[in-house]
């Protein structure tokens, strides 16, 4: 089914950069018939991010933060402030 939806949008596929019958799959995350588990390596990547410097970081930052947010209960409220500095009328300092 995937093999067919490939080829009729006329994609071509790596043999060697394919993974086939796998029970599960990592995507920043691991998805499975279980449904999707973060990926502690990943999650280390937002622990450990270095201090940011302007706005085009922050919105960087926040874009991989969002990957999390369903793991993150009152994601919208912690992340408020920092949404608030991506805005026009924001002064970065």
């Amino acid at each position: 089914m995937v093999l067919e939806a490939f080829r009729k949008a006329n994609l071509r596929l790596k043999s060697q950069m394919c993974a086939f019958v796998k029970n599960s799959v990592s995507f920043l995350g691991d998805h499975d018939e279980n449904g999707v588990r973060t990926d502690s390596k990943k999650g280390w990547e937002i622990v450990d991010y270095p201090a940011l410097t302007n706005v085009g970081e922050l919105v960087t930052f926040l874009e991989m933060a969002s990957y999390y947010r369903k793991f993150i209960a009152g994601f919208s409220k912690i992340t408020k402030g920092l949404y608030s500095l991506v805005s026009l009328k924001s002064t970065w300092k």
